[in-house]
């Protein structure tokens, strides 16, 4: 069984593609992925230099295809709509499912979100042309940290007293894309949030 990870890639709310990894449900690797899908698609849009025939939202798709890995074969849906967009149907020899597996319709979406065992959510801002806006982007990590309520720390009694004396709070839900590495560096590996009444800590 892998540790599977989606990034949901939303504009303003909205899901448009999501993007699985086998391997890379882990609080780091999942931050680490991001930060790479980010890279990767400011890359494509410098090298096409920020022209392209298709819809902001088309071209942000295919900025997140050249990010990653592919289109699975499985995904007839996804595929198709590549079809319907480039006007070319999509070579599925070289793909890799650790390295990333994109999905660009609603089914596909819902059914990669279903075998995930972690999320990351992310929502781009985006200019007229699909580029992101990353200083308007954020980012949620809820879905690859651990919670626990604190009503029931008789689980885990090793970290409680020591956690209580401490006690951290950090917003894990809405965080600057921008910032997201500096944020991440000084994340603990776990925490109490007196506010919450929770411990957390990180998948790894």
């Amino acid at each position: 069984m892998g540790e599977r990870l989606v990034i949901v890639n939303q504009i303003n709310g909205q899901n448009i593609n999501a993007i699985y990894y086998h391997w890379s449900n882990y609080t780091q690797t999942a931050v680490a992925e991001v930060l790479a899908l980010s890279d990767g698609i400011q890359t494509y849009y410098d090298d096409i230099d920020n022209k392209t025939p298709y819809s902001s939202i088309d071209t942000f798709n295919l900025a997140c295809l050249e990010s990653i890995s592919g289109i699975s074969s499985c995904d007839n849906e996804s595929r198709a709509y590549y079809r319907s967009v480039t006007g070319e149907d999509y070579d599925v020899e070289k793909i890799d499912r650790s390295l990333g597996l994109i999905h660009f319709t609603e089914n596909d979406i819902m059914d990669a979100i279903g075998a995930a065992e972690g999320t990351v959510y992310i929502d781009w801002a985006i200019d007229a042309i699909g580029r992101p806006i990353s200083d308007r982007t954020r980012v949620d990590l809820i879905g690859v940290i651990y919670r626990e309520s604190a009503d029931y720390e008789e689980d885990f009694p090793e970290i409680s007293a020591q956690q209580r004396q401490n006690p951290k709070s950090y917003t894990l839900d809405n965080i600057k894309l921008t910032e997201l590495d500096d944020f991440y560096n000084q994340l603990p590996e776990d925490w109490y949030d007196e506010q919450e009444n929770n411990y957390y800590s990180q998948k790894g």
